[in-house]
């Protein structure tokens, strides 16, 4: 039975490997974009528009401005789209964006509606998502310090969702070593991130 640790670093673990190979494919698209590949390019601005969207509603809450948020961040793309260094994260690179059209949105609604934002609950959007970056970066960089054979069966198992019977055969290893270098990667992962956050 999975502990609350194990169940932490496993959907960490998850929701790493999901960013780090969508901001992969973001890039690939990317570069072709700016090569001059329009299909690339229509294919980034619409998986991008994807995920700003729902990103958008959780930070602001309302869906009137999300479209317009959205939209906004596209075009502001579109004009640095050969400002993007293909050294850096993609994802860093859109967000960046996200927030200075974001406080511009709402530098202009308050200016519209004569409303005051509250700048320090913009701070704490900020501070949140950063945390969250924090320790996906931190959950990476224990997984990839791992012995090999032990961060391949944790991708395997945890990340690829294949049985602990599978990833023993893929590996060259008999279930029972599997499960014997699961539990240490485990150990090692729990042991790591409980020394990081004291």
């Amino acid at each position: 039975m999975e502990t609350n640790t194990q169940m932490k670093v496993r959907i960490s673990a998850d929701k790493w490997t999901v960013r780090a190979e969508r901001d992969e494919r973001w890039s690939k698209l990317m570069i072709q974009a700016q090569e001059g590949d329009k299909g690339a390019y229509q294919n980034l601005l619409r998986e991008v528009a994807g995920f700003l969207n729902p990103y958008f509603l959780r930070k602001i809450g309302s869906a009137f401005d999300v479209d317009d948020l959205t939209q906004e961040v596209l075009i502001g793309m579109h004009h640095a789209l050969q400002t993007y260094d293909r050294t850096r994260s993609f994802t860093n690179w859109m967000l960046a964006i996200a927030r200075y059209k974001s406080v511009d949105h709402f530098r202009r609604l308050q200016r519209r509606l004569e409303i005051t934002v509250d700048t320090e609950e913009l701070a704490q959007f900020e501070a949140k998502e950063t945390a969250e970056d924090s320790i996906s970066d931190q959950l990476g960089e224990v997984v990839a310090a791992l012995p090999e054979k032990q961060r391949r069966l944790i991708e395997l198992v945890k990340l690829n969702g294949f049985s602990m019977r599978k990833a023993a055969d893929m590996l060259g290893m008999t279930e029972g070593a599997a499960k014997v270098a699961a539990h240490r990667a485990y150990r090692t992962l729990r042991e790591r991130l409980q020394e990081s956050e004291e």
